[in-house]
C-alpha cells in the first residue's frame, strides 16, 4: 500500500501530531504586485489593530475595532489578495497530484 504524503510527514509536536499542508507552501505574492502590496497593506493595518484587540477594554471596543478592520481590510483589497493565493494553491495541488 502506498503511503499517502500526510502519512509520511507527521511530526510529533507538543504531544499532538502536526499535519503539513505543502499545498500552502510558495505561496507568497509578488511584492511588487498589486495583489502583494495589498497584502503587505493589509498585514501593516492588522499590526496596529492587533495590540489594541488584544487591551481592548470591553467585548463592545473589541467587536467595533475588529468590525473596522474587516471594513479596512476589504477595502485594501482583501478578496484580489485571496484570489491570487488561491491560484499559488490550486497550482500546488496540481503539482503534488492532490487536485480532484
Amino acid at each position: 500500500m502506498q503511503a499517502c504524503y500526510k502519512d509520511l510527514y507527521y511530526r510529533k509536536a507538543s504531544g499532538k501530531y502536526f499535519f503539513p499542508e505543502p499545498e500552502l507552501s510558495n505561496t507568497t505574492l509578488d511584492p511588487s504586485s498589486d495583489e502583494g502590496i495589498a497584502s503587505t497593506n493589509i498585514s501593516l493595518v492588522w499590526g496596529e489593530t492587533l495590540p489594541n484587540l488584544i487591551l481592548a477594554k470591553s467585548d463592545e471596543e473589541f467587536d467595533t475595532l475588529y468590525n473596522e478592520f474587516l471594513a479596512k481590510r476589504d477595502e485594501l483589497g482583501y478578496e484580489k489578495v485571496t484570489a491570487a493565493v488561491q491560484v499559488k494553491v490550486d497550482a500546488n495541488k496540481v503539482k503534488l497530484g492532490l487536485s480532484n
